[in-house]
């Protein structure tokens, strides 16, 4: 999933900025990658065994994210947060073949063998899901009912709820902190922090690459995490409101008043995260970004480089206010006036040219395909890039990226037979320089690149 959405309406790069509106990020740290999520799809990322990064990306449900029931409060909620259940199972499953790769079990075409489908994921989804509210919903209202007998508290149900809410922050603080010490849980963890980072530096504005991303904090407002916290404190509160009950109609309660509970916390979140102007607003989220520490950890720069290979792969594509003009800074809605800074003309000229090169027709309305990469036997650092292209009609356009410090060569293979007998004129757009290649050798060997480091191509063939 790219991070950035570019309005079809309008043939300049200024028209289309006129019409943009923010779009609000987000994703999950997966085994040995970071599965990113926008309004319109989602992107997975896994570095497998062998190195390579191994990319997924799918559309989303636009009659969940971009339907009536998006606009309802609360109830928006609960749809949103059981799509994004469903997406994350997914998103690790996929994580979990493409690590079977170790193993040798991969499918007839090299991709990852998908062997979490049907019946074993949704049994792994419903064990997980019933282990969860088993430990974290009924066990904290049964520990709380025994407390309740022995120390005779009987007929208060705001102190039995809020000693049930103390149960319940330390069963989940204490799960997170002991989890959080084996050693395959801390890299998960530093995924974790990779996917805070990058939509940090993105909605910062800054430059998508991981020495850049690294600078940015790991803590996030509408990190899941903070979403955990807030659950916790509106059911301490909401519990309260109940009369006395006995043990099983008070942990029916629990359950039937879960999905309520769940819709407001998402509210809450959003409300927060849109006005982190607000002194108060940052006061009140200080808790829930302070427990983000015990799931996050500072990411090495090749979590970093996934996280930024999720976010640039096919959706929806935003520029930011400024961008055109060569401004570094996204200023956030909450500020009434832009920050002094210097605009750069390079940067800005830059964009402009991004912009008109995703208004073509392959991009807009193309096929999109992941192309494979090779080396040679003295040479394996065609491990560190990533290409993928695009096409409609007779149009054509490969982009290649180095996501690495060093420099980088490697043969992309490219799936169009019709290359063959011609001699090709490959124009990088966003350097405007000239290669020409004979589409024989492209076909028989690939399309040879050198790419400086974190340098790109992005051709247009004619």
């Amino acid at each position: 999933m790219s991070n950035s959405q570019l309005s079809s309406n309008g043939n300049s790069p200024l028209a289309a900025r006129r019409e943009l509106t923010p779009q609000n990020y987000g994703g999950q740290a997966v085994i040995e990658g970071v599965m990113m999520r926008g309004s319109r799809a989602l992107s997975v990322a896994v570095r497998n065994p062998q190195g390579a990064i191994v990319v997924h990306t799918e559309p989303l449900d636009a009659r969940i994210y971009g339907g009536r029931l998006a606009r309802i409060p609360f109830l928006r909620g609960l749809t949103l947060l059981w799509d994004a259940l469903g997406l994350g199972i997914k998103s690790l499953m996929f994580a979990a073949e493409v690590a079977l790769q170790e193993e040798g079990k991969t499918g007839p075409d090299g991709r990852p063998e998908k062997v979490f489908e049907g019946p074993v994921q949704w049994t792994l989804v419903a064990f997980s899901l019933t282990l969860s509210v088993l430990l974290f919903f009924v066990l904290p209202t049964f520990v709380a009912h025994l407390i309740e007998r022995a120390l005779g508290l009987s007929g208060q149900p705001v102190a039995i709820n809020f000693i049930e809410g103390m149960i319940r922050l330390a069963l989940l603080i204490g799960y997170i902190w002991g989890i959080g010490r084996m050693a395959d849980v801390k890299r998960l963890f530093g995924y974790h922090g990779a996917e805070h980072k990058t939509i940090n530096a993105y909605e910062a504005g800054a430059e998508l690459t991981p020495t850049s991303v690294a600078r940015f904090p790991l803590e996030h407002p509408r990190c899941g995490t903070a979403f955990l916290l807030t659950v916790v404190v509106i059911s301490i509160l909401l519990y309260s409101l109940l009369p006395p009950l006995d043990l099983l109609p008070r942990i029916l309660s629990r359950l039937v008043l879960l999905p309520v509970i769940a819709g407001i916390a998402y509210e809450f979140l959003k409300f927060t995260a849109a006005h982190q102007g607000n002194a108060l607003i940052r006061l009140l989220t200080k808790p829930n970004l302070a427990m983000q520490r015990l799931t996050t950890r500072e990411p090495e720069l090749d979590m970093l480089a996934v996280a930024i290979a999720a976010y640039t792969l096919p959706g929806a594509k935003l520029f930011h206010q400024g961008q055109f003009e060569g401004y570094a800074t996204r200023v956030p809605a909450a500020l009434s006036r832009r920050p002094d800074e210097p605009a750069d003309r390079a940067l800005g000229a830059f964009y402009r040219r991004l912009a008109l090169a995703l208004q073509s027709p392959p991009l807009r309305n193309g096929l999109w395909r992941l192309c494979a990469l090779s080396g040679w036997p003295d040479n394996y650092s065609y491990n560190n890039l990533v290409a993928w292209c695009w096409q409609a009609g007779d149009e054509r356009r490969v982009i290649v990226v180095n996501l690495s410090p060093y420099t980088c060569q490697a043969r992309v293979q490219l799936p169009w037979p019709e290359l063959a007998g011609q001699n090709w004129v490959l124009h990088d757009i966003m350097e405007d320089r000239l290669f020409e290649h004979a589409g024989d050798e492209i076909l028989n060997m690939g399309l040879f690149v050198e790419l400086a480091p974190w340098g790109r191509h992005f051709f247009a063939f004619r």
